[in-house]
């Protein structure tokens, strides 16, 4: 859904906003770049985990 990049020496990283249809979740996942035009996730696991669905937060940020 969203990029959210900050230039680093080397290259850019940035958080991910990743929503999923099948949950309807959204959380947090890493991205890293050496142009800023081909982004790399080396992990599709959330960065920033979220509580399960039904607990204060659940299924969403």
């Amino acid at each position: 859904m969203e990029l959210c990049p900050i230039a680093v020496p080397g290259g850019y990283v940035a958080t991910v906003t990743v929503y999923h249809n099948l949950t309807q979740a959204i959380d947090l996942q890493w991205a890293a770049s050496r142009d800023g035009i081909e982004w790399w996730r080396p992990d599709r696991r959330p960065a920033l985990p979220n509580p399960p669905l039904g607990d204060y937060g659940g299924g969403m940020i």
